[in-house]
């Protein structure tokens, strides 16, 4: 009856199935093949990273940087000398070194020239009036003694006051350098501090990026899964539903040539 009823009103074919057809040559599947077997031993593995030094480090210009940096800190070489140098200005009033410059440069020389020129011209103006011994030649020594005393007294006290002047300027003019010297060494620090930290963080992400790279997660072949999973080494053929038509609708289209 089926086929009675397959002639008079037609058929239906299912889709078939009729085998493979390959999508790549030889080689190509060969190579699919071992990259596959490569990729699956790789799964869950680390890689060994590069065993050598990835950062700079410390450059031997820096390294002399650092070393000058300690000398200043510890005010050694020029910056120590300068730092004595300061610290003499800055110091107090030398009041003794002064008196005693004073008395070198002022005060033995004005005492020699009057023993040696001033009290022999006076004894010479007595003694030619015939009054050597008397009590006039006695008060003009001693008078001219002590204006020889004050004008050392005068003398050393404007040698004094313009020590003591000159000194305070020198102070006055000398602090803001003194602060500057206070202040090199810290900014010098800091900045070395700074260069050295840089270092420092340097060479601690490079052992992050060499731990990194070594996680199984960060294994580089990953990068190739793709490729290998979304491969497709051969297509299937398959025959699409056909439709036979029986005897009833081919006499339906002969009648409607005539109508």
């Amino acid at each position: 009856m089926g086929d009675f009823g397959d002639f008079l009103f037609g058929s239906t074919d299912d889709a078939k199935y009729l085998g493979n057809v390959d999508t790549l040559l030889p080689i190509q599947k060969s190579n699919l093949i071992n990259l596959n077997q490569l990729l699956a031993g790789q799964l869950g593995q680390g890689v060994e990273s590069y065993g050598g030094h990835i950062s700079a480090g410390v450059s031997p210009l820096q390294q002399q940087g650092f070393d000058l940096v300690n000398q200043l800190i510890q005010g050694e070489g020029a910056y120590g000398q300068g730092q004595n140098a300061l610290a003499s200005l800055l110091g107090d009033f030398d009041e003794i070194g002064v008196r005693e410059a004073w008395e070198a440069s002022v005060k033995d020389p004005m005492i020699q020239n009057w023993q040696d020129e001033i009290l022999p011209e006076i004894q010479e103006h007595y003694i030619a009036a015939n009054a050597g011994s008397s009590g006039a030649a006695t008060r003009a020594i001693t008078g001219s003694g002590q204006d020889l005393a004050a004008d050392l007294a005068s003398s050393l006290s404007a040698s004094m006051y313009s020590a003591e002047q000159s000194h305070l300027d020198r102070q006055a003019s000398s602090l803001p350098l003194a602060l500057d010297y206070a202040q090199a060494p810290i900014d010098l620090a800091m900045t070395a501090g700074r260069t050295q930290r840089d270092i420092s963080e340097e060479q601690l992400l490079e052992e992050y990026r060499k731990w990194a790279y070594e996680q199984p997660y960060n294994n580089p072949w990953l990068s190739y899964l793709n490729l290998g999973l979304n491969t497709s080494a051969f297509e299937p053929i398959v025959q699409g539903t056909s439709y036979q038509p029986g005897a009833l609708n081919s006499l339906t289209n002969l009648i409607s040539l005539f109508t």
